[in-house]
């Protein structure tokens, strides 16, 4: 078992067959519809253009998944290594701080609403121990909320 975890094409084989990770999907539209009620979209407004929409898809997931999930949650692992079932200190306080982040560019209410998909992105870390399935889970989540208001 230790070599199937080394082994990058059995990690993204288990990543993409997780059930868990079409668990996560399917919560997106849920998440993107009470963040519609909130005025999310309005604050997002920066234009639909494939620049802007390339940032929200590919870019800002790939690099907030590296700095929440990559760096920030597996840090904090080290320091914190409590766990309540699936949920981790270091998942939950990764998950306070993504959200905090997130209230320079959207409405409190919505920002707030962005720690629960955050939940979902550090379990797929935790699980994993990589950032695939939180960054493929991230940018589904942006594209799915690309497509429906933009």
């Amino acid at each position: 078992m230790a070599e199937e975890t080394l082994n990058p094409r059995w990690s993204v084989r288990a990543v993409i067959t997780d059930p868990w990770l079409y668990v996560a999907l399917s919560l997106a539209l849920p998440a993107l519809f009470v963040m519609q009620l909130l005025q999310a979209p309005d604050a997002l407004a920066g234009g639909s253009d494939w620049r802007h929409v390339l940032l929200l898809v590919l870019i800002f997931p790939v690099l907030e998944e590296l700095c929440f999930r990559g760096w920030i949650q597996p840090t904090l692992s080290e320091w914190l290594p409590h766990r309540w079932g699936p949920l981790t200190l270091a998942s939950l306080l990764t998950s306070v701080l993504f959200a905090a982040a997130h209230t320079v560019h959207l409405p409190l209410a919505a920002a707030v609403l962005v720690f629960f998909p955050s939940l979902v992105f550090g379990g797929l870390r935790d699980r994993h121990h990589r950032v695939l399935g939180a960054t493929l889970v991230h940018s589904a989540y942006n594209a799915v909320f690309v497509l429906i208001f933009f």
